[in-house]
């Protein structure tokens, strides 16, 4: 039994904090959800620095992560949405 405890200390030693992964989940869930919005009404868009400050980051730290998650900057993603949107339209 004192073995299984002491092994069970060290997994639990060795297993990385979930914090990270955490806020990770959640920066994750607010970009999403902003892309959401974005697509929903290209044309109705907030400017960067509204998006930002809705979500309460600062653009830099709201770009960088919106990058990492979507993969464009958000500046490009609001113009690749109004020219979906446009494309839809003129169909």
């Amino acid at each position: 039994m004192k073995a299984l405890i002491i092994e069970l200390d060290r997994e639990h030693r060795n297993t990385p904090n979930h914090e990270p992964l955490a806020n990770e989940q959640h920066h994750r869930e607010i970009v999403l959800a902003t892309a959401s919005k974005i697509r929903e009404s290209p044309a109705e868009s907030p400017s960067i620095v509204e998006l930002a400050h809705a979500v309460g980051y600062s653009v830099d730290h709201f770009s960088h992560i919106f990058l990492k998650i979507i993969g464009l900057r958000p500046q490009l993603y609001i113009i690749q949405a109004k020219i979906e949107r446009a494309s839809q339209l003129l169909l």
